[in-house]
């Protein structure tokens, strides 16, 4: 069974596209630390795929296919890249534990 990753809880993103841009480049905060990372080419699109629900390397190939960006990942070595992100702190291994963003309201 291959591995499965999703983005961590706690981080925010926006993809140049959603700004009007043609660049391919998402830009993602970790929201509690205000750590900011920049994603372009290869990690943009895993990105993107993850996001819109691809979970592995074979998912993530099928969908880059699927739009006609197969070649994105011809040159990549795509299983390092995944665990880049994941110890970038971006991704998770499915199945880890949450790591869930948590607020203290005070009384005003």
């Amino acid at each position: 069974m291959e591995t499965r990753y999703r983005a961590r809880p706690g981080l925010a993103w926006v993809e140049a596209s959603q700004g009007g841009r043609a660049e391919r480049v998402a830009w993602v905060a970790n929201v509690r630390t205000g750590e900011r990372f920049q994603l372009g080419e290869s990690a943009w699109l895993v990105w993107v795929l993850l996001s819109e629900g691809a979970s592995d390397d074979t998912e993530l190939r099928a969908a880059a296919a699927e739009i006609g960006a197969e070649e994105a990942f011809a040159a990549v070595d795509l299983a390092g890249l995944l665990e880049s992100l994941v110890g970038a702190g971006l991704l998770e291994r499915d199945g880890a534990p949450p790591d869930r963003l948590r607020c203290r309201l005070r009384p005003s």
